[in-house]
C-alpha cells in the first residue's frame, strides 16, 4: 500500500468512527493536504479546504510555540455557529501533521475526542 493509500485509508477510518464526523483532512506542516475526505456533501470547495488547511496548521504552529512551557498540543476545537472544527497533531514517523475536522454542531467533541479519535490516532500507524 502507499502512503497517498494509507493517509486516504486513514481519513475514511477516522470519519467510521462517528456519524457526527462530517470531514476528515490529513496535512502537512505547511498546510498541504495529504488526503481528505467527506461524509456528506462538502460545506467547503477544494480551494476553500485548502485555504481552511494552511489556516488551521498556522494556527496550530503558532501555538507549539509554548509547548516547552506548557506541554503538547493534544488538540484544539472551534465551536462556530454551524460546525466544530478539531485540530489535532499527528505523528507520522518523524513526520509531523495534522488531522483537521469538522464535526456536526450537536457533538460532544470533548467524548469523541477522548473516546474515540485521540484513542484511534494513537494506535494507528502512518508511513
Amino acid at each position: 500500500m502507499t502512503s497517498e493509500d494509507i493517509s486516504n485509508k486513514f481519513c475514511k477510518d477516522v470519519l467510521a468512527l462517528d456519524e457526527s464526523l462530517t470531514f476528515c483532512c490529513l496535512v502537512d506542516s505547511l498546510g498541504n493536504v495529504i488526503a481528505s475526505e467527506y461524509k456528506e456533501a462538502p460545506l467547503l470547495d477544494e480551494k476553500e479546504a485548502e485555504q481552511y488547511a494552511i489556516q488551521m496548521t498556522l494556527s496550530a504552529a503558532l501555538l507549539s510555540l509554548f509547548e516547552p512551557k506548557m506541554g503538547g498540543i493534544r488538540y484544539m476545537v472551534t465551536y462556530r455557529d454551524r460546525v466544530n472544527q478539531i485540530t489535532a497533531p499527528v505523528l507520522a514517523g518523524d513526520h509531523k501533521l495534522f488531522l483537521l475536522l469538522l464535526v456536526d454542531i450537536d457533538s460532544d467533541v470533548v467524548s469523541l475526542m477522548g473516546d474515540r479519535i485521540l484513542p484511534f490516532i494513537g494506535r494507528s500507524s502512518l508511513f
